[in-house]
């Protein structure tokens, strides 16, 4: 008989050959709808995994509802195909970010004690070349962060979830969450124009840390912006700890107060609530 583990490694393979071609397919649409518009390929990439992501979280949540009305077997069936989806997206997304051409990657700098705030969720911080590559990044954050969440989610529906490969894709699921919420938090300063670089140089010597008073001084409302959407969408993640919905809601306040949007500052005040209760 064969193990959970090994059951789980042919379904993957499986699903993975005939998703193939669909996968080619809708990559070459993305390409040409995407020209069309004007965009370029790296941004618009994630767009067919952004479309998957959403699939992927609704037909979850449905079954999580459809559960109590099913028998145990067709329920376990069912979100292990699921978990199947998820770890093959999780796989694209992964490989999407590898492949990214070096200009698009950003660095890591580390602030000093006397320069760290807490506008700064930890001391190391992110640099990319410009906003925009921010943006890029962290919307792949979401969906991959969205992606692990659904399958945490599916491994709860089963009856015995320590089962050996259970067990195994939710420890590696939490620890990529983990990562990935350490990263966006890492991204933030330099959105909200915490940091200032010098171009020319490039380097971390050239790294300056500067805290405004009103931020709608030193930020452009269209780059605060990009973060609202990853704010909220994190914050939804269900294992998101305390510490991190904090963060985020404080820095979706600074947006909304950049935007002069007061709905986000209304969904910040929720996440604190849902953070203390």
């Amino acid at each position: 008989m064969r193990s959970s583990a090994t059951r789980f490694a042919r379904d993957v393979c499986v699903a993975r050959r005939r998703t193939l071609s669909v996968t080619r397919v809708e990559q070459t649409f993305c390409i040409h709808y995407g020209s069309a518009l004007g965009e370029q390929g790296i941004a618009f990439g994630l767009d067919s995994c952004m479309v998957v992501a959403a699939d992927l979280r609704n037909g979850t949540r449905a079954l999580i509802v459809d559960s109590i009305h099913m028998s145990i077997p067709e329920t376990e069936v069912q979100a292990r195909q699921l978990l199947v989806q998820a770890e093959i997206l999780d796989e694209h997304l992964a490989k999407w970010a590898y492949h990214l051409p070096s200009g698009h990657h950003y660095r890591r700098h580390t602030v000093e004690q006397n320069q760290s705030n807490d506008k700064f969720f930890q001391r190391i911080i992110h640099i990319y070349p410009t906003a925009g590559h921010a943006g890029m990044w962290n919307r792949y954050r979401v969906l991959r962060l969205t992606t692990n969440d659904s399958i945490l989610k599916c491994i709860s529906i089963f009856c015995d979830p320590s089962e050996s490969d259970l067990q195994f894709l939710k420890e590696r699921a939490l620890s990529r969450i983990a990562h990935l919420f350490d990263d966006l938090c890492a991204s933030i300063p330099y959105v909200l124009g915490f940091v200032r670089t010098n171009s020319a140089t490039g380097q971390d010597s050239a790294v300056t840390i500067e805290i405004s008073k009103s931020l709608k001084d030193v930020v452009k409302a269209t780059s605060a912006s990009m973060l609202a959407w990853p704010l909220t969408m994190a914050s939804f993640v269900d294992r998101i700890p305390q510490r991190y919905r904090l963060y985020f809601a404080d820095r979706l306040r600074d947006v909304g107060e950049i935007v002069d949007d007061g709905t986000l500052g209304r969904v910040a005040a929720g996440f604190v609530k849902a953070a203390v209760t």
